[in-house]
């Protein structure tokens, strides 16, 4: 199994909730034997650092072999002879307790934790669950005289740009794609065409959760407004970059 590598940097504005659950799990060989989770549920925002603690109450007769939280293909090790700073082992007799911070909490993070005991007296575990809940960076607009584009990044769950001018819905002659980044958030981009009589008049992106039936963010874009087109990587930019030639074909 491998370890927890590098340390990602704390991001902008989402939200997350760690839910803890703490269902004890006894196994007896001569005596009951505790493993307990942390019991609650935090909310924090995506890039903050949490922190999963197992303790065990450990009787004289009991030799453990190995005591470890483990997710997916990797794992954090009581006594781990390479400490890092996201796996801490503390010892007050009777207890032992073994605690995994996540850094930088990311929606590829999420899922079911497990703490794991195995000692001469059984084996013993218990669970965390991570869920990530709304995720956002930012949004980018931008206008000139045939087309309207926005970018959001950084959003979880998945969404879809809903347009709007002067009260009427453009969503369906609108389009979009987006690509999902390696922490699991997605960059959504969207372009709708102008027409050449309706240059002056505003637009508003939205971005509509399904999944969550809300709006996570929302901007006015409108000409003489400042917005320019988004000068982000080249695989994003190129996205928008395609979606503006096909309106450009569809407008002209």
């Amino acid at each position: 199994m491998g370890s927890w590598s590098g340390m990602r940097r704390p991001n902008l504005i989402s939200w997350l909730t760690v839910a803890w659950f703490c269902s004890v799990v006894r196994t007896a060989v001569g005596g009951a034997v505790e493993l307990r989770t942390v019991p609650q549920v935090l909310r924090s925002r995506c890039g903050d650092n949490v922190t999963l603690t197992c303790e065990v109450t450990v009787p004289p007769q009991m030799d453990i072999k190995q005591f470890s939280w483990v997710f997916k293909n990797k794992t954090c090790h009581y006594n781990n002879p390479s400490p890092k700073p996201w796996c801490e082992s503390a010892e007050e007799p009777p207890r032992r307790s073994l605690a995994l911070t996540l850094v930088s909490v990311m929606p590829v993070d999420q899922g079911e934790y497990m703490c794991k005991l195995h000692s001469n007296m059984g084996v013993a575990q218990n669970r965390s669950v991570v869920t990530v809940q709304e995720c956002f960076g930012s949004v980018a607009p931008s206008i000139n005289e045939t087309h309207a584009s926005c970018c959001f990044s950084g959003v979880y769950p998945a969404g879809v740009v809903h347009w709007v001018r002067e009260g009427v819905n453009l969503t369906d002659s609108s389009l979009w794609q987006d690509q999902q980044d390696l922490d699991g958030r997605y960059n959504i981009c969207s372009v709708v065409g102008i027409k050449k009589e309706t240059t002056d008049k505003p637009f508003q992106c939205s971005l509509w959760i399904p999944s969550r039936q809300m709006y996570l963010a929302s901007k006015n874009v409108s000409a003489g407004g400042g917005q320019e087109p988004s000068r982000r990587g080249a695989t994003l930019q190129g996205v928008l970059v395609a979606l503006e030639m096909v309106v450009l074909k569809l407008v002209t």
